[in-house]
């Protein structure tokens, strides 16, 4: 129906028209362009909240728990160790769950 239609044959010939003006190597280079910026948007979309919600259970450990650690003379590691990471484990199923 579309194809009857001859409003359309101009603008689909001048966009033809337009694609066959560039050479090869530039149609090619306009792909890897559009593929890479493709990559570099998924990336993101993926990467960043795959990223942020581990760093922010990391960041939200107890602040009593902490002190407590620091209390009893315990180092940065131990802390990380012993305080951290376990505060952490709920943020880190769900970091997957954010990307559909």
């Amino acid at each position: 129906m579309i194809a009857e239609d001859r409003s359309f044959t101009p603008v689909c010939e001048t966009v033809l028209a337009k694609k066959q003006r560039f050479s090869l190597e530039q149609r090619q280079i306009a792909d890897l362009v559009g593929a890479l910026g493709i990559a570099v948007i998924g990336g993101i979309v993926v990467f960043f909240p795959a990223l942020v919600n581990p760093v922010f259970g990391l960041r939200s450990a107890p602040r009593p728990t902490i002190d407590l650690v620091t209390a009893y003379s315990g180092g940065k590691m131990t802390m990380i160790r012993k305080v951290a990471v376990p505060a952490a484990l709920p943020a880190l199923p769900g970091s997957p769950c954010l990307v559909p």
